[in-house]
């Protein structure tokens, strides 16, 4: 199929204005269309349901920023917070993809 000359200026045009916005334009790295959630509200990008062992970890380390060690038990609770979140996750996505539930396979391929 060929284009006219008009209709190939027009494609162009718009790539080049699709892909290089006007300097008013600049998203600054974010998504061009915003992703909200069902009150219109931007989604958080970092969700996740540790939010109160992230605020006390971060919390302490602003408290005691000379003496991290202090912290050591916050670091824990929220990395075994993360840790069962993820066993959650992916246990939820093992049966979304048609597995049964607490019947995990011992590796990739068997």
């Amino acid at each position: 199929m060929k284009l006219s000359p008009e209709e190939d200026a027009a494609i162009r045009a718009k790539i080049e204005r699709d892909t290089n916005p006007a300097p008013d334009q600049h998203n600054e790295g974010q998504p061009l269309r915003r992703q909200e959630d069902d009150r219109g509200e931007q989604r958080s990008k970092f969700f996740t349901d540790c939010k109160t062992q992230h605020a006390a970890s971060l919390r302490c380390i602003e408290d005691n920023y000379e003496n991290r060690e202090v912290c050591q038990k916050f670091f824990d609770d929220y990395k075994a917070c993360r840790r069962q979140e993820r066993e959650r996750r992916l246990e939820k996505n093992y049966i979304m993809s048609g597995g049964e539930p607490n019947k995990k396979s011992s590796g990739w391929f068997w």
